[in-house]
């Protein structure tokens, strides 16, 4: 937040506290030409001033470094159009060393990294890092052959205020194998944000440039004014073309995503490096999805793509900077296109699950019901859960499904473990992709209206297509065979993704319902509790009652003639004592509580281990009423089987 107070700003970072206030020198006037800033931490000893040029007061940015005792500010909003004159003629220079070898040699060497390097690689670099430093001296330099020795050394608090960065050939095995999709890239950073980017095929002659205040140009014209910036009117996954530049990239939890994603698109191609990015930005390519890439791999890109109206950020959505370390780049025609494709690539479902499953007891019970919109139709998926003593699964496809029932079954037996689960699947049109019919027959009967309507009017007027169009409902979006236009291999990735949704929640319903009957069954738990209390506290009482009863009887059997022999007396009533105690089967029931609540935390898949658990309740119950020989106690024993068996209802709901 920025507040303005005469001649200060005050700038607020929640994350970066000891950061107190930014000064702003000579700031007299409306358009001020260079500004000071001082930057100060909570240490008085530290301070740090850096200059601006070329910056407006109304657009004033931050970007935070690693380091928690700096931050970089830069105000400019336009670069410098001697930067962008220069990586223009930068990479006329590489252009014209490429062309001089294309085509001339399949030689290669490997990288530590095991990837191809060849001469015209490193030529370009080192020619382009002698006019760098002939021309900015002071600024920083970051190439693809030299870059990994500098790049540790390289960051935002330290470098220079603009940083260029270099890959001479960016798809070194398209260009040593003759292919002309390579390109050279060109990027400059302004305190390590991308500003400015160039992409050049120098074999087919064409060049994006795109930069911070000018928009992005193919060949010297504005993208906006020769392309249209919508290349679709549906901004839909399954309209949509993928490139990624080899499937090779991508490893473990990457390649499940990507593999997610390409199956919802329409088409996934492979093999144009930066170049379906150029691509991409004049809207012919509608997403890019790569991983394993370095910075001067994708920070050309950022300001090319960002400047023609597209959308360019890691896997989770943040910025590429040159702090950027995922390697993970999507890029999308659209902004629709780009958080569908981020939806699908962060959709974790099973690792979801597993760590709800580990954490929470979950029911039985529940209904879901999902949605997945496929090429032509709208795909709709109910399930259905009972509790039941294993897994059964059963349900209702349309007929021409009926292929993908194992599938569906195997699909659900991967998530849901037990319960009578019934699921539903439908196919409806999606009115805006349904295919257009002509109605012959009305076409025909039209032209013979028109000529009836001709020769009673006695007009020789020749009837034309125009004619005939201007009647209604010809063109219709007709649903018939529209099953045939998809067929199951082609539907079951909208199918699959909508079980995905209804699975999951369904998970969370089972989940909510489950906090619930936890919540019930500890209530009762509790009063178990108070009734074993209420107990353990009377029982002692009854030998001494049981005494003085047995007492009066046999004084009433003698009738007093003769006396009681107490060391007897104390005898039999040590005896009865051992038949009449509780005290073992209270004990195991306060250990079985014990363990049902410790069971309520332990997992989710708990249902079996607590109904046995009431089973060995209602046993000790039944001991404590046959031994107790107390009214009182036979009471509280009865409660409790009577709370027990409301339990073990609520049990049988428990996954």
């Amino acid at each position: 937040m920025i507040q303005r107070d005469a001649v200060e700003y005050r700038l607020i970072f929640p994350s970066y506290q000891p950061f107190l206030f930014i000064y702003l020198e000579n700031f007299h006037c409306k358009r001020p030409t260079r500004g000071s800033l001082h930057l100060f931490n909570s240490s008085p000893q530290s301070r740090y001033r850096y200059s601006c040029r070329n910056w407006k007061t109304r657009s004033l940015a931050t970007c935070v470094s690693q380091s928690d005792s700096h931050f970089a500010v830069y105000m400019s909003d336009t670069v410098p159009k001697t930067y962008v004159d220069l990586a223009s003629q930068l990479a006329d220079v590489a252009g014209s060393i490429l062309r001089r070898h294309f085509r001339k040699t399949n030689r290669f060497l490997v990288k530590s990294d095991q990837s191809p390097v060849t001469v015209a690689d490193r030529e370009v670099e080192r020619t382009l890092r002698a006019l760098l430093k002939q021309s900015c001296p002071q600024h920083d330099i970051l190439g693809e052959e030299e870059g990994s020795e500098i790049l540790t050394s390289l960051h935002l608090e330290t470098c220079s205020e603009y940083t260029w960065v270099i890959d001479p050939i960016d798809g070194t095995k398209a260009f040593m194998t003759g292919k002309p999709t390579f390109g050279t890239l060109i990027a400059l950073l302004e305190r390590g944000i991308p500003v400015l980017g160039v992409i050049d095929q120098p074999i087919i002659g064409e060049r994006w440039l795109g930069a911070r205040g000018y928009g992005t140009f193919y060949n010297g014209t504005p993208i906006s004014s020769t392309i249209q910036n919508e290349a679709s009117t549906q901004d839909k996954l399954g309209h949509c073309v993928l490139y990624a530049t080899s499937p090779d990239m991508f490893h473990n939890e990457m390649l499940d995503a990507f593999k997610r994603l390409s199956k919802r698109v329409q088409y996934t191609l492979y093999g144009c490096d930066c170049y379906a990015y150029a691509l991409l930005a004049n809207g012919f390519v509608d997403l890019v999805a790569e991983a394993d890439l370095k910075p001067w791999d994708y920070l050309a890109l950022v300001p090319v793509i960002e400047n023609a109206g597209r959308f360019i950020t890691d896997w989770n959505g943040n910025s590429l900077t040159l702090s950027s370390y995922s390697g993970c780049v999507l890029a999308a025609r659209t902004k629709t296109l780009h958080q569908q494709a981020l939806e699908v690539l962060n959709m974790q479902v099973s690792s979801d699950f597993s760590h709800r499953e580990k954490t929470c007891v979950q029911s039985m019970t529940g209904f879901s019901r999902a949605q997945s919109f496929g090429k032509y139709s709208l795909v709709t998926v109910d399930l259905r859960s009972q509790n039941a003593r294993f897994l059964d699964i059963c349900g209702t496809l349309p007929p021409m499904l009926e292929i993908l029932e194992s599938k569906i079954h195997n699909l659900l037996k991967g998530f849901l473990s037990r319960g009578k689960i019934h699921y539903s699947v439908s196919i409806s049109a999606s009115e805006d992709s349904l295919p257009i019919s002509l109605m012959e027959n009305s076409v025909k009967d039209v032209k013979l209206i028109l000529e009836r309507i001709a020769q009673i009017l006695k007009v020789e007027t020749p009837i034309d297509l125009s004619h005939v169009l201007q009647f209604r409902d010809l063109l219709i979006r007709s649903k018939e065979n529209l099953i045939q236009k998809n067929s199951e291999e082609e539907l079951w990735p909208y199918i699959e993704e909508a079980f995905h949704k209804a699975i999951y929640a369904l998970k969370e319903v089972q989940r909510q319902e489950g906090e619930r009957l936890v919540a019930d069954m500890e209530t009762r738990i509790e009063l178990l509790r108070g009734w074993l209390d209420e107990i353990d506290q009377y029982a002692p009482t009854r030998i001494v009652q049981q005494k003085r009863r047995m007492k009066q009887r046999i004084e009433d059997c003698l009738e007093g003639n003769h006396a009681i022999d107490e060391s007897r007396l104390d005898q039999e009533l040590a005896l009865l004592a051992d038949r009449i105690d509780i005290t073992e089967e209270t004990v195991r029931f306060r250990s079985h509580l014990n363990f049902f609540t410790e069971s309520l935390k332990m997992s989710s898949q708990v249902g079996r281990r607590l109904n046995f658990i009431c089973q060995e309740w209602l046993r000790e119950a039944n001991t404590i009423t046959a031994k107790c020989a107390d009214s009182y106690i036979s009471m509280r024993a009865i409660l409790i089987k009577e709370e027990v068996e409301r339990i073990r209802e609520q049990v049988q709901n428990i996954l």
